[in-house]
């Protein structure tokens, strides 16, 4: 029984170990008499997406802005703790760097939109007034999103028709991991190929307008009533811009937003 009990308490503490790691007077703290000074951070951060913004803070209370203080009288902070107050935070010099795309503000916001998917490790210190530091080995995995459109942003050149509207259009390609369909970023939505939808001032289409894994030819369209850009201008008019969102039927939050315009024809 004694030792059912033990293996159970080892268990615990090595869960302990493997999520969050932290340091209290750390040996490799820089001068002044020792303190109470402790700062943990877990050993695996949330994972980020390639081309998605991503926000993480070191300091608890989280700082939302990298401008805010980690500690103050007025505003304290449970980690970083039993330090001088404010707290800053930098990169352990040689020991790795957070994925490209993503910056570590002195607040300890990790904030920034990642470019290139795989796994970083990296030491994360935490320094008090008095120049006590802890520092924290972490590691962060960057992944491919599970949808996206190529291009993401669409201008379509329109025609200029006189007896009756005409319809114009374009083609994206959606490759994804996972079922998709459409969602559009003001709330409304389609329920069969080419459903015209109230888009901000223009009338979208899409075809088709839910897919699988793998990659979908989506076609993009319009209909054009007569309008033109006048001769006297000297750029083309760019219609309103849409959004247009493909979105994981089963997770609200993985989604690819596509960007789409039309361009007004010239009429002299």
């Amino acid at each position: 029984m004694m030792k059912e009990i033990f293996a159970i308490i080892i268990s615990i503490l090595f869960v302990a170990v493997v999520f969050m790691s932290g340091c209290t007077d750390q040996q490799n703290q820089t001068s002044g008499p020792p303190s109470s000074f402790q700062f943990t951070a877990p050993t695996q951060l949330p994972d980020a997406t390639v081309g998605e913004p991503y926000v993480y803070s070191f300091c608890n209370p989280d700082r939302t802005d990298e401008n805010d203080l980690c500690g103050s009288s007025v505003n304290p902070c449970d980690n970083p703790s039993g330090g001088n107050e404010p707290y800053h935070f930098q990169l352990d010099s040689g020991s790795g760097f957070p994925p490209f795309g993503l910056t570590l503000f002195p607040n300890g916001l990790l904030m920034g939109t990642p470019t290139i998917a795989g796994e970083r490790i990296f030491t994360v210190c935490a320094v008090d007034q008095g120049e006590h530091q802890c520092c924290v080995q972490t590691s962060l995995n960057v992944i491919e999103p599970a949808i996206t459109v190529n291009p993401d942003s669409l201008i379509v050149q329109g025609r200029i028709c006189f007896n009756d509207p005409c319809e114009v259009s374009a083609t994206v390609v959606v490759s994804s991991t996972v079922s998709w369909n459409i969602d559009y970023a003001t709330g409304s939505g389609t329920g069969r190929c080419f459903d015209t939808v109230a888009e901000f001032s223009r009338y979208w289409s899409v075809c088709p307008n839910s897919g699988g894994p793998g990659e979908t030819t989506v076609t993009i369209s319009t209909m054009m009533y007569g309008e033109s850009t006048p001769s006297y201008y000297e750029e083309p008019i760019l219609d309103r811009g849409s959004t247009i969102r493909f979105q994981d039927v089963d997770d609200s939050s993985s989604y690819a937003d596509l960007s789409v315009g039309l361009e007004l024809p010239y009429y002299s």
